[in-house]
This record gives structure tokens, sequence and C-alpha cells, in this order.
């Protein structure tokens, strides 16, 4: 049936070419009539191929009095039909088409990974939009860019924290991490171990409308950038609540060196790093009330016997407890004292680093986090990977600070949810920032407008860092994974060939003995099997990402690296100027121009510009 419909679809083609063609040629020379090519005229070129006459008043003596112009116009029609065929034909496939088995189909992708899904959930996501400006809205404003996908450029609604399992080298940062700084619509946290992601994205995020400050915290100091980051560990210590739960991110963020070595004597240290909280805890208490430095705060941590932390507590009576703990855990038995000590000195080693106390600046000149997000600021932390280990409880702690102060001012918005959402862009979660209540506060940071997208290496490396039970927690959590090729551990690979699915193919099982056998013919059957073998999950060509969304079947995405955007050149001049030290960026964060500073207010506020009217 194939080639007779085949050859009727030519037939139909050339005759619909050849009559586009004579009725072109007619209306060109200037025929008194429109030139139509029948049966009869056929029969007549037929005739004057044998010799016959061809009739002087017939379409055919018109075009072969015009030969040269009929010819142009067969094949310049020709062309315009094949692609316009060909457009039509794309258009209607990416429209209608089938994916592949196994795989969500066009239609649910368009319903749940669209412009018109982001729109469409954006009444609820922005409720600060006017239905116009909803409709006129960027995509970015509404949506979370990822790759393109069987119908085009795929987004997601506002509303989807994102996590990506890339091993190196795969290119995620600059494919699938940089649109998701470019497009973030309001404040943005982006941590990372190369400087890549602040070429890439801060000039441009510097050039949007209201920009807010641009600052970065740069531990490799590889980067002249203009503005960095004025942040103390001791700012807004004086409250024992605030030194505590410092103290904490602090301490877990430092274990990470234990974590990753196989656990090895993990489970003991876990139980010691609780004491160590406490330890830690009364250290920046004291520091902040008495005005202490870093480097004091260091000398405390490299001697437990020092008695000045006591003593400040002890001087005002609201803090005598936390003096009486403190001296506790100092005379304890040496062994259980020691096993304190160490987690309290691994939280506290990297502030006997010179290079950190400099960046590190007095309480007094801290910035305020919820001014900055409300101001819709750009905060990048850089640490390269040999700087990770040491610099990770300082940049864990601005990172779970930031997250917190973020979902806490979404209480004071209509709804309780931050509208334009913040962004947390976390690469290389594992070892730059393992946030120690990430897992489980995921779900409820996306609720209230504060949108965390992570990346890690592997499976197995969230494992380490978190446990199996809270890794498993976080990518629960994640509604949106991103898979890249690569992968290489058996186990996450059959976790992956399990969670995409299966689907049902027909199997065709030929009779063993041959034609002369005696045997039946050919047998038909069904069966279901996994849509990704784990190997197929590990051979995924460079640049496509396997998408895991929320109840969807896999979807198949190839992703685009940063310079082959529409604004690639655009993006390639600013890592130039960035390289140059030619920045236009002031020193506290603006563009030099000034144009969009926010006027100076007459006392200070901890929610300036973004506050709802209503609640000013």
């Amino acid at each position: 049936m194939a080639l007779p419909a085949t050859a009727v679809a030519l037939a139909a083609f050339v005759l619909l070419v050849v009559e586009v063609a004579a009725m072109v040629t007619g209306l060109v020379s200037g025929s008194g009539r429109l030139l139509l090519v029948g049966f009869d005229d056929m029969g007549e070129l037929l005739r004057s191929s044998l010799g016959g006459p061809i009739p002087p008043d017939g379409a055919i003596a018109q075009l072969t009095e015009h030969s040269a112009l009929f010819v142009g116009c067969l094949f310049g029609i020709a062309m315009i039909l094949v692609v316009a065929a060909g457009v039509l034909g794309t258009w209607g496939w990416r429209t209608w088409g089938p994916t592949r088995p196994g795989h969500a189909t066009r239609g649910q992708i368009r319903r749940e990974l669209s412009v018109r899904a982001c729109r469409t959930r954006a009444e609820r996501l922005r409720p600060s939009m006017t239905p116009a400006e909803r409709r006129a809205a960027e995509p970015g404003e509404i949506g979370i860019p990822l790759p393109q996908g069987p119908t085009g450029p795929l987004w997601a609604p506002l509303e989807n924290p994102t996590g990506t399992l890339a091993p190196t080298q795969t290119g995620k940062s600059r494919r699938w991490l940089t649109p998701l700084c470019i497009e973030a619509p309001g404040a943005l946290l982006c941590s990372t171990t190369k400087p890549d992601l602040l070429m890439l994205t801060a000039l441009t995020r510097s050039r949007r409308r209201m920009p807010g400050p641009i600052l970065v915290f740069d531990v490799t100091d590889t980067v002249a950038w203009p503005a960095g980051l004025r942040w103390s560990p001791l700012h807004g210590c004086e409250d024992p609540a605030r030194a505590w739960r410092r103290a904490r991110t602090l301490v877990e963020a430092a274990a990470v060196t234990v974590e990753t070595g196989d656990g090895r004597g993990a489970g003991n240290d876990r139980v010691f790093r609780q004491r160590a909280v406490g330890v830690v805890g009364a250290y920046l208490l004291a520091a902040a009330i008495t005005g202490a430095d870093l480097s004091r705060l260091s000398d405390w941590a490299s001697d437990r016997t020092a008695r000045g932390p006591v003593a400040a507590l002890r001087a005002h009576d609201h803090l005598a407890s936390y003096a009486a703990d403190l001296e506790a855990e100092m005379n304890m038995v040496p062994q259980t004292a020691d096993a304190v000590w160490l987690s309290v000195r691994r939280a506290l080693a990297p502030f006997a680093d010179r290079r950190i106390r400099e960046l590190c600046s007095s309480p007094s000149q801290s910035y305020d986090v919820e001014r900055f997000i409300a101001a819709g600021g750009s905060l990048y932390l850089i640490a390269g990977q040999n700087d990770d280990l040491a610099a990770a409880p300082i940049l864990t702690t601005i990172v779970a600070e930031w997250i917190e102060a973020a979902r806490s001012m979404s209480t004071r918005y209509p709804q309780e949810r931050l509208d334009p959402p913040a962004t947390a862009v976390l690469d290389e979660l594992p070892s730059a920032t393992p946030v120690p209540d990430l897992p489980t506060s995921l779900a409820d940071s996306a609720g209230r407008g504060v949108l965390i997208h992570w990346a890690a290496q592997s499976k197995a490396q969230l494992d380490i860092t978190y446990g199996a039970d809270k890794a498993t927690t976080l990518l629960d959590n994640s509604t949106l994974m991103g898979i890249w090729g690569g992968l290489k551990d058996h186990t996450t690979l059959q976790w992956l060939s399990t969670i995409l699915g299966e689907h049902e193919r027909m199997r065709l099982q030929e009779p063993a003995g041959g034609l002369w056998s005696g045997a039946r013919g050919a047998t038909r059957s069904h069966e279901r099997v996994h849509t990704y073998q784990p190997a197929d999950v590990r051979t995924l060509e460079r640049g496509e990402v396997l998408l895991v969304f929320r109840h969807l079947q896999a979807v198949l995405a190839r992703s685009v690296d940063a310079l082959d955007r529409p604004d690639g050149a655009q993006l390639s001049r600013d890592v130039e100027t960035i390289r140059s030290r030619q920045i236009p960026i002031d020193v506290e964060g603006y563009p030099a121009s000034g144009t969009h500073r926010p006027a100076p207010e007459a006392t200070p506020s901890p929610y300036p510009d973004a506050r709802p009217a209503h609640r000013r």
C-alpha cells in the first residue's frame, strides 16, 4: 500500500506544480486568458511529439512561446512548495507527531512544560501581575527555563525546585545553570566552584529593568568584581537563637569532610557534633557581645581551656546559663572534650585563614539580607575545588541564612509567597554548600516563592553527604530532575532505569526450524520493557538531558550552550569585559550609570522596595 500511495502523492505534486507554473506564466506574459493545462492539452502535447501540429490558441502553444519563463516558474514553484511543505510538516510533527515510546506525549508536554502552562499558573504564582501583564510577560518572568524538548523550548511554572545529576565536564553550568541565573525573575543567589556562571550572567542581570545590587564573595580571588559582599559571621549573634542557628550550620557544613570519607567514623562524630553546636554558639555569642574579632574567635577554638568566653557570658546575668553549659563542656573528661573540640575547630577553622578573614567584614558593616532580597539583588559565591572543604562552612552559612531570610519574608506577602520569587542556584551542592536542612525544606521553600535549583555529580555523592534517607528526600522533593549522560554508578543507573518507567512493545518470534520445519509461522505478542536500560542512560549524547517531571513520563530534551543562545554574542562580550577588569559596576554593586539605584531611606527598613503597598 505504501508504494501506490507514494506514487499518487508524487503525481499530485507534479500536477500542482505544472498548473501553478502555467498560471504564473500566463499572468507574467500578459496572456489574454488563464493558462490551465488539462487532459486535452496533454493530448495535444503527445500528438505534437509524434509530429502533429500544436493548435495556435491552446495553452501548450502559449507555454511553448514562453518556454524559458515557464521552466523558471516550474522550478521556482517547486522549490517554494517543497520549502512550504517542510515548514508545515515540521510544525505539524511538533504539534501532533508521536514521541518515542515510553515518553510524554506532545500534548502532555504542552500542558505541563510550556509558556502557556506558565501563564496559566502565574495567576497564582505571580499574584502581583495583572492579567494583561501576565499575557505580555517574557517567559522568564513567569517560568523556569529548560532545554529544548519535542515541542520546542520548555518552561516549567515558578513552583518547581529542580535538581540535576551531571558528571563533571558535561557542560551543565553553561547549558543548564546559566539560563536559570539569567532568567531568575527576582533576587538570585548563585554558588559555584568556577567563575563561569558569574562571567556569563552577572552583567546580563545588571541590564534588567530595575536591577538590584550584584555582589560577589570570591574565595578564589580570580574575579576583580568591584562590589564584594560584606558579611560577618558575628552579625546578629547577640541574639542567642541566631547564634545557635549559625553555629549549627557551621558545624554541619564543616562535617562534610567526615561524611565524604566513606562515612568512616561519621557515626561517633555526629554525636559529638550536637555538643559542638552548643560550644560554637557560645563562642559566637561571646564574641558578638564583647566585640571580639575573628582572630580571637579562632584562638578560642584552638584552645579549649580558654576562659575568655565563659567570663564574657557570665558578665551578663541573662547569659549565665550559657556560660555554665560552656564551662561544663570544657570540664568533660579529656577524651570527650577532645572529640567535641575536634568539631569546634573544624567549624571555625576557616577564620584562621587570612583570606577568609579579609573577605569577612565587621558586624556593623554586614549586609542586610532581607533588604538585599527585597531589592532583587544578585549574590555570587565562588570557591574553587581546592577551597571547597575550607570555605564550605562559610558559604553554607551564607546560603542557609539567605534561604531562611527569603522564607521568612514570604509571610509578609499576600498568599505568603514571595513575588517575584527568589532563586537559589547551588552548583556542586554536596561539596560546596551542603545546607543541612535543604532536603526537608526544599518543597516548603518552593511553596513560599523561594526556588532552589541544585546540581550534583551523582546520587552517590548525595548519599554520602546527606545520608541515604535524606538524599532520597531531596530527590523526591525536587519536582523536576535533569539527568545527563556519563553516569557510571550501577546502583544509580539501575534506579534511573526504574523511575524512567516502562512501555509496551510488540515482540515478533520466528520458528526456530525455518520454513521447512513444519512449525507454525511467526507469532506476535506484547511485552513490557524499560524505556531506558542502564546503559542507555549512561550513553546519552553530549547535550542530551532526560527530564523527570512530576507525574509525566520521560522527556528527552537537548540543551543549548550559553554562547549558542540568541544572546550568545552579548554573553561572550560580557565575559571579555569582566576579564578586562573594566566592569561597569560601582562599589555598591549597581550599574555604574547609577540610574537604577534606589533612593536612600530616612531610616533603615528591614523590608524596603518590594514590600506590598497594603502592608507598608
